[in-house]
């Protein structure tokens, strides 16, 4: 299905009418100040080339931010998942967690980490979507779950 939408285009007190390619010339009259026509786009290229870059990203966001989080646990102790070590602040040298003191640049960078692979994570749902040509087959919940976590993790 190819979708169409109407554009007009104002400039300064006349208006200027865009003509689809094969379309016969228009005749406008200089007493209309508003004139509108037709202006075809064709968006069938984003149900091929938007999940195609969206599965890509998917892929990085997966692989690349799994790396930061997993490097940066390992290499301060695992004080990520450890209670007993006072969690993401608190991984001292020493105690059972072998790890360094977490910095302000580290906590920053695993912070952006995490919400980078939540909203990779969403990815897939909007693959899915420009697959089945934007048809929603998740439910009303998965609909608003991705909007909005990306409007509070930016």
């Amino acid at each position: 299905m190819i979708r169409t939408s109407n554009i007009t285009m104002a400039t300064g007190g006349a208006a200027a009418s865009i003509a689809s390619p094969g379309a016969p010339p228009s005749s406008s009259s200089s007493s209309s100040s508003s004139s509108s026509s037709a202006c075809s786009i064709d968006e069938s290229y984003k149900y091929v080339f938007l999940p195609v870059c969206y599965s890509l990203t998917f892929l990085f966001s997966l692989t690349l931010n799994s790396v930061v989080l997993l490097r940066s646990c390992r290499h301060h102790g695992n004080s990520c998942w450890r209670r007993g070590n006072g969690g993401v602040g608190g991984g001292v040298g020493g105690g059972g967690g072998g790890g360094r003191r977490w910095n302000t640049s580290l906590i920053y960078m695993v912070n952006l980490a995490t919400t980078d692979l939540m909203y990779g994570l969403s990815l897939p749902f909007l693959v899915a979507s420009y697959v089945l040509h934007d048809r929603w087959v998740f439910g009303d919940f998965m609909c608003r779950l991705p909007f909005t976590q990306s409007e509070y993790q930016s």
